[in-house]
């Protein structure tokens, strides 16, 4: 008696469902963790055969039945598992192993059972999302245009997304597990030598072969990833014909405005070169007249004469601008930077303007000391400071001042171009520095020089930036003055 309690005791406390049953399947005893996870009640289930209760779906009814039967013949029975619906019809999930027990003088069937419904129901939420998951991500690489694409080092394709198609004319399935390298063009495999080594992103260019025997241009932007033990490229790939197509037209495009802009160099390199000849004619003929038979012409004759000067120095002037302006566009000046004194070419500029200041009543004034070092090319640095200079001039109106002065500093070196004159607005200021930058002032009254080609201050600019300078502007607007600051980081 004592054992039978301590069995029963074992019986209802155990964690696990325990029925009992005989062979025919009627049950004999049921624990009541067993009863409760069933919701029925003990009397409901016991010496009721469990073949005729609903708790079984005829499958699963087919799978124990045969258990049974092969426990009969003494055969090892695993633990399996069962879906089984309590009385509420809620299916639950059991797993658990079979057994003979002897009670008394019976021969009788126990099966104990572990309740897996929470998990099953978890792993079945884990499915379905996993599932949905899936078809988001197979939605999203059906909607690109690009190609998906995945394969090992060697260069065999793991995966590959089905646009695939529209730039090879193979299924993806035609190309799983075939060498990618094998379709590149036989110029293009460089990048199998890049591959060998160490870089983890990865983007190249290269023509694969379509279907048709004819290659098409592409481009791979991937990335090298250790998946386990295994080292995968894994990236995007794009049909780039219409890129390369607009590459080609572009570079031809290219090709042919520089065969232009070389023609168009040229010839107003050529123009600029005739120009002098006839223009140092003309000036110097004026200035035999004007000095050797001055006194055989009359008011007008003369008149005309330096008009004929005039224009000619102006010419000659805009010819030497433009073939120095082209000459610098076209990278072919090269400055000899020599540590010398600037004062004396300062001077020697000064005197270069000094009769156009004077036929407008420009008073120029220097305040320059005896040296001032500096490391200047003096042919281009002369221009600069010259085209200054008669910028001041042209823009100073009648009896104003033009100033040219140099200051020291422990970092850089400066020479001061300043003048009394029309002054520079905010609008004027982008316009400087410009090739043909002219600000045009025609009709606005102002008793100033108009003409002019707007190259001098871009030449200027140009030849100082060239000596490792730069020119800073500053005034206050409308008829306050300018000032050109030319700072030199002399070294």
């Amino acid at each position: 008696m004592e054992a039978e309690d301590r069995w029963r005791s074992l019986f209802e406390g155990s964690p696990n469902a325990i029925i009992i049953f005989d062979k025919s399947g009627t049950i004999v005893d049921i624990n009541q963790y067993g009863a409760n996870l069933s919701r029925f009640k003990k009397e409901e289930l016991i010496g009721k055969n469990f073949t005729n209760l609903p708790i079984f779906s005829p499958d699963e009814l087919i799978l124990l039945m045969d258990g049974i039967k092969r426990m009969e013949q003494d055969e090892v029975i695993e633990a399996h598992e069962l879906q089984l619906y309590n009385k509420d019809g809620s299916p639950i999930w059991i797993i658990g192993r079979v057994s003979s027990i002897t009670i008394g003088d019976q021969t009788l069937i126990q099966g104990i059972y572990q309740d897996i419904t929470e998990k099953k129901l978890v792993k079945q939420k884990l499915k379905v999302e996993s599932k949905k998951a899936e078809e988001k991500y197979q939605n999203l690489v059906n909607s690109i245009s690009d190609v998906l694409i995945e394969l090992n080092i060697n260069g065999n394709l793991t995966f590959i997304s089905s646009q695939i198609v529209n730039i090879t004319g193979h299924e993806p399935h035609e190309l799983l597990g075939l060498n990618l390298f094998k379709l590149i063009h036989p110029h293009d495999k460089v990048i199998l030598n890049a591959l060998k080594g160490p870089r983890e992103v990865l983007n190249f260019e290269f023509r694969i072969k379509h279907k048709e025997g004819y290659f098409v241009p592409v481009a791979i932007k991937g990335n090298l990833i250790m998946t386990g033990a295994n080292l995968k490229i894994i990236g995007v790939m794009r049909d780039i014909t219409e890129r390369k197509r607009a590459d080609t037209l572009m570079q031809r495009e290219v090709s042919r405005i520089k065969e232009v802009e070389k023609i168009k160099s040229n010839l107003m390199k050529r123009i600029s070169h005739e120009f002098n000849t006839p223009l140092n004619s003309i000036i110097t003929g004026a200035a035999l007249l004007l000095t050797s038979h001055k006194d055989k012409m009359g008011e007008k004759s003369l008149n005309i004469v330096e008009i004929i000067q005039k224009g000619g120095y102006r010419l000659k002037e805009l010819a030497d601008n433009m073939l120095i302006a082209l000459k610098i566009e076209s990278n072919e000046v090269n400055v000899n930077l020599k540590r010398n004194n600037i004062i004396p070419l300062l001077k020697k500029s000064i005197e270069n303007v000094i009769n156009d200041a004077s036929r407008r009543n420009i008073h120029l004034n220097a305040e320059l000391p005896k040296e001032f070092e500096l490391k200047y090319d003096e042919k281009f640095f002369n221009r600069a400071i010259n085209n200054l200079l008669t910028n001041a001039i042209k823009n100073t109106p009648t009896n104003g001042d033009v100033f040219i002065k140099v200051i020291e500093q422990e970092d850089f070196k400066s020479i001061i171009v300043e003048d009394t004159g029309v002054g520079i607005t905010k609008k004027e200021r982008s316009k400087l520095f410009k090739k043909f930058g002219k600000v045009e002032r025609i009709g606005k009254g102002m008793d100033i020089d108009i003409e002019g080609s707007g190259l001098g201050l871009y030449i200027a600019n140009e030849i100082v930036k060239l000596h490792n300078g730069e020119i800073i502007i500053n005034s206050n607007g409308r008829n306050e003055g300018s000032k050109f600051m030319i700072t030199l980081f002399d070294s």
